[in-house]
């Protein structure tokens, strides 16, 4: 029995984002991407406020993909394309770009959909690893034939023509029917969550090494700075040693022992001004570090204050209490003695 061959159409794919909701609040650049096997489609850079994007045309992808007609010949079969959020990270030097949530598209049900279903929205929900609530991906995908075999790859308008598969559909989870993908999915967000933790102790890595560059950047420029101002000393020596040479030519081995003991003396000044530079700076952090011990002290004074001062109320509280039972008993002791002198008044006068 021979089968035949099944029909194979090429569509037109007009995919644009429209809102970016609830998005994590570390970053404010983002991009999504579009991959199926080998085949990468991404959007420009998408910038957020408040977690919030409502993207233009920076968000937009214009490709064509083919569809094959189902057996029953009124539908197409399943191709599904991953949908990715990306993070971007500008300041790092690793890891610039990093996924952080993913679903899955069907294009199949866009070819089916009727075209008078309006302008409707679908609406994904992208799980974070690090956060407890989704984040929503709004898009809108038309499909189109391409009226008259006019592709995007041949310059044709696309969805903009009147073409028998023109719709964009809504979905409100990203749940699907996919069967084929969820386990694939579930493994990838898995493996999403774990790398996570990795990613985030990458880039505080990377903070570190770039404070401790700048920290190295600023000594050198410190200990460049101390030795300019060495080599000025040196040079000022070695130009007066060419002015005494220069002057005379012929004087004598006092002459050179007097320019000698003169280098000799700037270059002392010179050493002794950056050991006096020196001393007073390591002097400055001896104070610092005084006025940090004195902080320290004062802070547990306090504390120890703050001690005796709760021992002390809790002792006037008790010797309080002690006082006030003390009177009590004193003033119940008065009314019986009362109540008695009372009862003896009575029974004389009887």
């Amino acid at each position: 029995m021979m089968h035949r061959k099944r029909e194979v159409v090429k569509f037109n794919v007009d995919f644009d984002v429209l809102r970016m909701e609830n998005l994590p609040p570390k970053y404010t650049t983002f991009r999504i991407l579009l991959t199926r096997g080998s085949k990468i489609k991404k959007t420009n850079e998408i910038k957020a406020t408040d977690r919030t994007a409502r993207p233009g045309d920076e968000a937009s992808l214009r490709f064509t993909t083919t569809l094959e007609r189902s057996s029953d010949g009124f539908g197409f079969d399943e191709k599904t394309y991953k949908l990715s959020l990306m993070r971007i990270n500008n300041r790092a030097t690793l890891h610039k770009e990093k996924k952080i949530g993913s679903a899955h598209i069907n294009l199949a049900e866009y070819a089916t959909k009727s075209r008078d279903s309006g302008e409707e929205e679908t609406k994904l929900a992208l799980s974070m690893a690090d956060y407890p609530s989704p984040t929503w991906v709004s898009i809108s995908v038309c499909l189109s034939s391409g009226k008259g075999g006019h592709h995007y790859d041949d310059g044709s308008d696309g969805c903009s023509e009147a073409s028998g598969f023109h719709t964009t559909a809504e979905t409100v989870s990203h749940a699907t029917s996919y069967q084929s993908q969820s386990m694939a999915s579930i493994e990838e967000d898995q493996s999403m969550m774990d790398d996570v933790d990795e990613e985030e102790q990458n880039e505080e890595e990377e903070e570190e090494k770039d404070e401790r560059a700048l920290m190295s950047e600023q000594a050198s420029s410190r200990l460049i700075a101390s030795s300019g101002r060495a080599a000025a000393g040196r040079g000022e020596g070695s130009a007066a040693q060419a002015a005494a040479r220069g002057g005379g030519g012929g004087s004598s081995g006092a002459g050179r022992e007097s320019e000698q003991s003169s280098t000799k003396t700037h270059l002392e000044a010179q050493i002794k001004e950056l050991v006096g530079q020196l001393k007073a700076t390591e002097a400055e952090l001896t104070r610092a570090k005084l006025d940090e011990a004195e902080v320290l002290k004062r802070r547990e004074s306090v504390a120890a204050r703050a001690t005796k001062a709760a021992a002390r109320r809790a002792g006037l509280q008790a010797r309080l209490d002690v006082v006030r039972g003390t009177t009590q008993m004193v003033e119940a002791e008065r009314d019986e003695t009362k109540r008695r002198a009372v009862a003896v008044e009575r029974g004389g006068g009887a």
